[in-house]
């Protein structure tokens, strides 16, 4: 396991990128419901990113983006 000490600004602005990130890939993987091989690999990433978010974010934020990992499954 890697640790990281950032600052306040800094997880804010990560948390943002996240948002951004598991909401286009949410969008993208709708889009593409034919795809099995992009939507794997889609999935893959989103549950990646989803576990960072986890670490930074508000219980109220995670909600969202935690009912489309349940939906993933």
């Amino acid at each position: 396991m890697i640790g990281i000490m950032i600052t306040s600004k800094e997880a804010e602005e990560m948390n943002l990128l996240l948002k951004a990130e598991l909401d286009e890939l949410l969008f993208e993987m709708e889009r593409r419901r034919g795809r099995e091989v992009v939507r794997k690999s889609m999935e893959e990433r989103y549950r990646i990113l989803c576990g960072l978010f986890d670490r930074i974010a508000s219980e109220a934020d995670k909600i969202k983006y935690q009912r489309a990992l349940k939906m993933l499954k």
